[in-house]
């Protein structure tokens, strides 16, 4: 486990860690899904929410995390208290296009209100850690992969001490978060990110669908502390050393 990486960059990629039958069998079945038809009036909200609704609670999506070696790295991660069971999951697809071809992504944390994201106005949900199971390969940049904005989770962290942290609930900080970078992943790859860690979806310039499962992963007793985490980053991950 690469934690002196995953404490200073916020976010870590664990190469190989789901079988190839597991993401083999969770492509096929959300192909599946697929083959039946995305109603066009859907596709905004399943883009914020997750494709394959259907799917969102299905073993083969589940198992990806809930019987792969992800659970245990994850749960090492948070110490005794562990996490919340795992019972949803995000199917996040990102298909060929030119119309972002170039844009700049721009950042943001989880669980903000946007018109068709479902989370309520006036509200934040966060959570402790996001879990990207990567189900096809993007191991060039503008290939639909996962940007991320490297230490940011600790720029936002002196933001919030400074500014309090019920002032997300206004929207994201403008301030410097640096420079972005997309994350290169192969099919079975596990990627781990603080939930403060900025992030997009980047362009997806290339001839393929990109295919991630994320869990958004809650040590047990988030909600209570929730507001607190935002100035504190690793109290809720007792198997990181903050420096």
């Amino acid at each position: 486990m690469q934690r002196d990486a995953l404490r200073a960059r916020g976010y870590v990629v664990l190469p190989g860690l789901v079988p190839r039958e597991r993401h083999e069998a969770a492509l096929r079945a959300i192909n599946a899904s697929l083959g039946r038809g995305l109603p066009p009036e859907d596709v905004p909200r399943m883009r914020a929410q997750s494709f394959c609704p259907e799917l969102q609670n299905a073993g083969v999506i589940l198992d990806l995390f809930r019987e792969t070696p992800a659970s245990a790295v994850a749960s090492s991660l948070v110490g005794k208290e562990g996490l919340e069971r795992v019972t949803t999951a995000q199917i996040a697809l990102s298909f060929p296009s030119d119309s972002n071809a170039g844009a700049r992504p721009h950042p943001h944390l989880d669980g903000m209100y946007t018109p068709d994201n479902g989370v309520p106005a006036g509200s934040v949900l966060s959570f402790t850690m996001l879990a990207g199971i990567v189900l096809s390969d993007a191991e060039q940049p503008d290939a639909g992969n996962l940007v991320v904005w490297p230490g940011s989770h600790r720029v936002l962290e002196r933001y919030f001490r400074a500014q309090g942290p019920k002032s997300l609930l206004s929207g994201m900080p403008d301030v410097d978060l640096g420079s972005p970078e997309p994350v290169r992943a192969r099919a079975g790859d596990v990627v781990l990110c603080h939930y403060q860690l900025a992030h997009a979806a980047g362009p997806n310039t290339s001839a393929h669908v990109r295919y991630a499962v994320y869990f958004r992963l809650k040590r047990k007793g988030h909600d209570r502390s929730k507001w607190e985490s935002l100035t504190d980053v690793w109290r809720e991950w007792p198997g990181i050393s903050a420096p």
